[in-house]
């Protein structure tokens, strides 16, 4: 779970810098 987190994290930082 905390995996996922961290992924479905690092992908909206990476859209909010897109």
């Amino acid at each position: 779970y905390a995996f996922y987190f961290l992924v479905v994290g690092a992908a909206i930082w990476a859209s909010s810098w897109a």
